[in-house]
Formats: C-alpha cells, sequence, structure tokens
C-alpha cells in the first residue's frame, strides 16, 4: 500500500475475483447487504483512509506493505496448485495475516465492546443501583458527600436546634440531595454512553494497530494452523466469492461459522478462497467440503459486502 488510502482486504487478492481487467486495472462485482450490486474497480473495494495510521504514525501501514511482497508470492504459489511448493508455515502466517488485518474484526471488537458496555450501562442506570450506590457512599464515609452532610449539621447545631430536631431536618435534607444526586448521576451515565461509540472505536483501533506492528506473532495460532492437512478445491463454475472477513472457519458442535477460529472450538475446516475458482482449504483429516457451503459461510460473515467475479 502507499499513500493514505489503505486496503484493509488486499488488491492482490481482490484481483482473483475480478469481473474484468483493464490494462493494470482489475474491476470485480461488489455486493452489499442493502442495494443492488455494482461493479468497481479494486481501488475502491475494502479501502478506507488512513486504516492503518494513527495520529499521523504510519508505521502499521508500512510493515504491511513490505509483508505484502512475501504474501503475494505465497498466494501465486497457491494458486498454482502444487501445495509440495509451499511451505506450510508460510500458509499459516498467510491466513492469520488476512484474518486479523481486515476491517470486520475491527467492527466486531467494537460492536462487542459496546454492547457488554450497553448491558453494565444498563445496570448502573436503575434506581435500586444508584440507591445502594448512594447509600455506601454515605456509610462508608465519602470523602465530599460526609463533609458537606457535616457542615450542614454543624450548621443545624450552632442555631441552638435540639438534637431531635437537626436529626429531622438532616433526614429531610439528605432525602431531597439523594434524589438530586441520583438524577446528577443518571445525567453523567447517560453523558458517558454518548461518547461511547468513539472511545470504543478509538481504543480497538489503537490495539488493531498494534497488533499489525507486532507482524505475526500468535505463535499459539501458528502452532495449531500447523497441524491442518492443505489443500486446494477447485471451482470449474468460478463461483467462489471473497467476504469482508476473508477467512471463514466452518465449526462442527454446533455447525456454524466463524472467521476466527479458537482451540477451544470443533473445527471442521478452514477456507480462505484465493480466486474465483480455487480455494484454500485447512483441516484436521479428510474433510468433505463443497463450494457452496465455504460461500453460504463467506455471505453469512460478510459484514458489509461480499465481491464475485459474476
Amino acid at each position: 500500500m502507499s499513500g493514505r488510502k489503505h486496503h484493509y482486504i488486499p488488491r492482490f487478492l481482490q484481483k482473483g475475483f475480478a469481473s474484468r481487467i483493464s490494462g493494470k486495472q482489475a474491476y470485480a462485482w461488489v455486493f452489499k447487504r442493502i442495494g443492488d450490486p455494482f461493479e468497481s474497480n479494486t481501488e475502491g473495494i475494502g479501502a478506507e483512509r488512513d486504516f492503518y495510521t494513527r495520529d499521523g504514525n504510519s508505521e502499521a501501514d508500512e510493515i504491511i506493505t513490505r509483508q505484502e511482497i512475501e504474501f503475494n508470492d505465497t498466494l501465486n504459489r497457491l494458486k498454482g496448485g502444487d501445495l509440495s511448493n509451499v511451505d506450510v508455515q508460510k500458509i499459516c502466517e498467510l491466513i492469520i495475516h488476512f484474518q486479523t488485518r481486515t476491517k470486520w474484526i475491527r467492527e466486531i471488537f467494537e460492536k462487542d465492546s459496546h454492547s457488554l458496555f450497553a448491558r453494565v450501562v444498563e445496570h448502573f442506570k436503575t434506581d435500586e443501583y444508584i440507591e445502594r450506590f448512594i447509600d455506601v457512599m454515605i456509610t462508608n464515609g465519602s470523602g465530599p458527600i460526609n463533609r458537606e452532610l457535616g457542615k450542614i449539621s454543624s450548621v443545624y447545631r450552632s442555631l441552638g436546634l435540639s438534637k431531635n430536631a437537626a436529626r429531622k431536618l438532616m433526614i429531610d435534607y439528605q432525602r431531597k440531595s439523594r434524589a438530586e444526586l441520583a438524577t446528577a448521576m443518571k445525567i453523567w451515565i447517560e453523558n458517558m454512553w454518548l461518547r461511547t461509540p468513539r472511545i470504543f472505536a478509538e481504543a480497538v483501533k489503537n490495539a488493531h494497530i498494534n497488533a499489525q506492528k507486532a507482524e505475526i506473532s500468535d505463535s499459539e495460532r501458528l502452532k495449531a494452523y500447523s497441524q491442518l492437512d492443505f489443500r486446494i478445491l477447485h471451482s470449474a463454475s468460478a463461483k467462489f466469492i471473497l467476504s469482508d472477513c476473508i477467512v471463514v472457519s466452518m465449526l462442527k458442535s454446533p455447525p456454524r461459522y466463524t472467521a476466527i477460529w479458537s482451540r477451544e472450538e470443533s473445527l471442521d475446516a478452514i477456507a480462505l478462497p484465493i480466486s474465483s475458482t480455487a480455494c484454500l482449504i485447512g483441516s484436521f483429516g479428510i474433510c468433505d467440503i463443497s463450494e457452496a457451503q465455504i460461500n453460504i459461510g463467506s455471505a453469512r460473515l460478510a459484514d458489509q459486502f461480499f465481491i464475485s467475479s459474476q
């Protein structure tokens, strides 16, 4: 990559799904969740301004650009169909690179973080929680609140009020103050909630960029993937599609699709479409997987779109 337009779905991969080639320009059909499919130059597909840049620092983009030279070579060897010609370590690194560089994974983390925080906020906003919180602050001698109550109590006593009269006034004051404090806390929580999308987006982007700068360092995943048996599944009808999550993992129990497989899950196969006519398959032993199953997984996992040659 170069410049400020960063491809989170690399163009060298998209080229294998081209509907047509015009000079050095490749085009592909884009299918979004809403709207009609359209043909577009891959220059504008799966790309975003400053996607791998933070505060003007483009180190992550520069690392990815260097990696793409080797990854493109590995991909071309895979397209050749002779896996004995490709080092398994390189295949595993290619899969991990595609899994971790996409916008798909960044947005999934954003959504999951936002969803978790939403549940926390709903709990914090309840009258029951706020009442308990205020009780704890008062009972445990929370500085600002108890200091204020102490000042008010001193004023009441200095006015010559009896202990019982002062106590009654303090109870009335606390009741009013608690209501005002509860309202203020709800407003503060609401304001924090309104700020969370930007906060989470920045935090997840920072984490994602740092992960890219670390290059291929996921030794556990590399070790797990290196135990897979790899083969190329061919499509005579050129119908493989490429999702915006790139890699599709098919799990056994319960049967479902996911973009990133963890070792705690029962894996059926990992599929990496490398062109409209070929897909890299990784599995533990023999696995009967079809072109249709791979395409269904790619379409279901697509967060925003998938591309196709037709």
